[in-house]
């Protein structure tokens, strides 16, 4: 090979070092792409809080099952409503469900009402219960979303 063979070969050799750090870098300082949005995520996030409650997790049923508090809504005396969303993960029976509900509770007398059930959050908002009050039952999930709402208001 001649003296200008190797320096085309150098030049060629140093232009692509040049490329492969300069994609490399570029590379390494792009953000990283947020993780992906899971199930239970997106239900949760389909309902906003109008007082900007912070949604959190008030019975947990290892491995599928969760129910997500969505809203505390204070009433009058130790009246509130709450808000939740109940989130089954798929199994070999059955795919994923959910379910929105609003409840009425009073906090001194802990007795409920359901208000509303659908699964999307306009169709909670459109559907109508009209049930008595009612006492919720040991470790149901509405005893622990009335006691939790009560709880977050601190009014037991």
């Amino acid at each position: 090979m001649s003296s200008r063979d190797d320096k085309v070969t150098t030049a060629a050799l140093a232009l692509v070092g040049v490329a492969v750090a300069f994609v490399t870098v570029t590379w390494l300082r792009r953000p990283p792409s947020p993780p992906p949005m899971s199930d239970r995520d997106r239900l949760v996030s389909a309902y906003t809080s109008p007082t900007g409650f912070k949604p959190f997790t008030h019975m947990d049923r290892p491995p599928r099952e969760s129910y997500v508090m969505l809203d505390v809504i204070p009433e009058t005396d130790d009246a509130l409503r709450f808000i939740h969303v109940q989130v089954i993960l798929p199994s070999q029976y059955h795919g994923l469900m959910w379910t929105y509900a609003h409840y009425r509770v009073k906090c001194h007398e802990y007795v409920m009402q359901k208000l509303a059930e659908s699964e999307t959050v306009d169709g909670m908002f459109k559907s109508q219960f009209d049930e008595d009050f009612y006492r919720p039952w040991g470790g149901t999930f509405q005893n622990s979303g009335a006691y939790e709402a009560c709880r977050y208001l601190k009014r037991i």
